[in-house]
Formats: C-alpha cells, structure tokens, sequence
C-alpha cells in the first residue's frame, strides 16, 4: 500500500516550482546531504550553487509511519499533486539555518527552535 504524506500550502508551492523547473538545479525536496551544504556552503553537494533549503516538513508522527526506500503520494485538499521516494528522514538544526541561512541570530527568533522532521 502507498503511503501519503498531506502536503501545506507552502510545501505545495515548493513542489509546483520544482516541478515546472522554478526551482533549477534542484529536482526534489532535499535530502540531508543537500540540506547540510546548503546551509554550511550555499551550494548542494554536487557543488552547484544554491542558497535557500527546499525542505518537506512532516509531522513527528508522520514521520515515525516512513521510513527510507518508501514511495508515498504526495496528497493537499484531498488530491493527489505527485509522489515520492524518501531518500532521508532528518531534524534539521533550524537554528544553525537561521543564522547562516537567513542571518538571524538566535535571539532574533525564539521560535526558530521549533522543528519537525523532514523528507526527501
């Protein structure tokens, strides 16, 4: 049985730019490798340049129900808008992303620390 994975509005919008090429040199939502160079050396790890982390953010209980190799739909208001095989389950650092990412400090954002797992 295919599992689902409910996408929000924003992870919606990351899959239609990735799909349409608005997203290029990326071609899915990262995987930890990607995500860790991009956040330490505004590149993906193949070397091409690339400055934002196109992440999939899951629930802690979602994320407990997949595990890597798994292909699951990817489902927002009830239809269907693509598929996907996890290549990494990880908690991103958020803090580490914000102040390297987005030049935050920490204290410039107390919620910064709230974080779900994410897929790729």
């Amino acid at each position: 049985m295919t599992k689902e994975i409910v996408l929000d509005a924003i992870a919606l919008s990351d899959l239609e730019l990735i799909g349409i090429g608005g997203y290029d040199p990326i071609k899915g939502f990262l995987n930890e490798e990607d995500y860790k160079s991009v956040v330490e050396n505004i590149r993906l790890a193949d070397g091409s340049i690339w400055s934002i982390p196109i992440t999939l953010p899951v629930s802690q209980n979602d994320a407990e129900l997949l595990s890597v190799g798994d292909e699951a739909n990817l489902i927002f208001d009830g239809e269907k808008y693509g598929e996907i095989k996890i290549e990494s389950i990880f908690v991103p650092n958020k803090l580490n992303e914000a102040e390297k990412v987005y030049y935050f400090p920490n204290a410039a954002r107390p919620n910064v620390g709230n974080v779900h797992p994410f897929l790729s």
